[in-house]
């Protein structure tokens, strides 16, 4: 284990994270590393702690006393956004690994990483760490491939990598692109002229929302106008096609930032420092001519003919209800009656008549065929039905559930 690691020998990962002011989700993101059976000599961890004024260096200090593969470093002053092409410098690994300070690792994503590593030692082929939610298929792709597999999560820093040898690179990349926020995107890019890159697509961490999410940068400048910005140089060198960049930019106005408003009235942590998020998003909708909130389908409807024709209430607003609605609004295969959430004062932005559950007691059984429970498990289903007939007097034979199948992203 850690302890007894030889400190001669030169890791083949570091897992590097910037934080700061997070002490709390910091040493659950370290805990979540520490326990697994492969934190052992070939993995260290590296901590830059941007001048917190939290515990933060309590917690660095002290882990990096008790496991000797794990460093902590402290700024004199917050650097901010260079605090990440720093972490990355002051490793040691072959292959260096960004880490948000709010990730928490599962079991065995630590041999999954070692493992990509180790596959790509060679080639030194970009490696990307997608963490989906569903399938788990390791592909090589080009820039096109790539772009159209991850769309915008390509921005995202606890996916992000490099080899040590391409570190001089990265830094010339940083020095001139830090201004977008987005410089390990051109990096990426950049590299992936001449290499592949290798997507590891099996959901190995969990993000935890912090207390308080800062975003000082505006969200609109960075995600829409600096990366579609950014991407248009590749588009017009011939790398990405514009069938490819118009899907990005679609996916990052209409899933991305409904995403974000949604989190954000949801948990209400987010300080955007004035930025009019939604208004600005709706009035990016108005110019492209589109005022459509619903994102992109990720759960197609089986078993359709069950529905045909009838008159559904869609229970559920998350991704599978959304992606109901979506679909039927653009196939027409049923009626839809009504839309309910428990949260439905968070859902209201995707569409006006998003109704709370309580509204279920107001409708007479002969206004509805079925209620429809949108959700990914059968065991919440379940529980759903169970809640709908026990608290609201739903009819069992009037609920149903059927099974999202997972629409595969080519």
């Amino acid at each position: 284990m850690a302890n007894s690691m030889n400190s001669n020998k030169k890791p083949l990962l570091s897992i590097c994270i910037p934080t700061y002011n997070r002490a709390e989700q910091l040493e659950d993101s370290l805990e979540s590393i520490v326990h697994q059976t492969d934190f052992d000599d070939r993995v260290e961890v590296v901590i830059s702690d941007n001048c917190s004024s939290d515990n933060t260096e309590t917690i660095g200090r002290a882990y990096s006393k008790k496991y000797s593969n794990i460093r902590y470093f402290r700024n004199d002053t917050n650097i901010f956004e260079i605090n990440q092409q720093l972490v990355l410098n002051r490793a040691d690994g072959y292959l260096r690994k960004l880490s948000n300070d709010t990730i928490v690792y599962k079991e065995d994503s630590i041999r999954y990483m070692l493992n990509a590593a180790n596959e790509c030692l060679k080639s030194e082929d970009v490696v990307f760490f997608y963490n989906f939610d569903g399938r788990s298929v390791d592909r090589a792709y080009d820039m096109n491939g790539f772009l159209d597999l991850v769309t915008y999560w390509i921005t995202w820093i606890g996916s992000f990598t490099v080899w040590e040898d391409d570190l001089p690179e990265l830094n010339k990349i940083y020095d001139v692109t830090i201004e977008t926020k987005l410089p390990q995107v051109y990096y990426i890019l950049e590299l992936l002229k001449k290499r592949n890159v290798r997507v590891y697509e099996k959901n190995i961490m969990i993000g935890k929302q912090p207390k308080v999410k800062n975003i000082p940068y505006g969200m609109v400048k960075v995600f829409y106008y600096n990366f579609l910005s950014l991407l248009k140089k590749f588009v017009q060198e011939g790398f990405v096609t514009e069938n490819v960049y118009n899907k990005v930019k679609d996916e990052i106005l209409y899933e991305f930032f409904p995403t974000q408003l949604r989190i954000i009235k949801l948990k209400g942590n987010y300080d955007l420092n004035g930025e009019n998020l939604e208004s600005e998003v709706e009035n990016l909708m108005i110019r492209d001519n589109r005022m459509d909130r619903l994102p992109r389908p990720r759960y197609n409807i089986s078993e359709v003919g069950q529905l045909k024709g009838k008159r559904i209430i869609i229970y559920g607003a998350g991704n599978v209800g959304q992606s109901f609605v979506r679909i039927n609004r653009d196939e027409k295969i049923f009626d839809l009656t009504g839309w309910v959430d428990k949260n439905s004062d968070v859902y209201e932005y995707l569409h006006e008549n998003i109704r709370p559950v309580e509204w279920l007691s107001q409708m007479e059984s002969d206004k509805y065929d079925y209620i429809l429970i949108s959700v990914l498990h059968e065991n919440l289903a379940d529980k759903i039905r169970d809640d709908l007939i026990n608290e609201y007097g739903m009819i069992n034979d009037k609920i149903m559930w059927i099974h999202p199948e997972k629409i595969e992203r080519n």
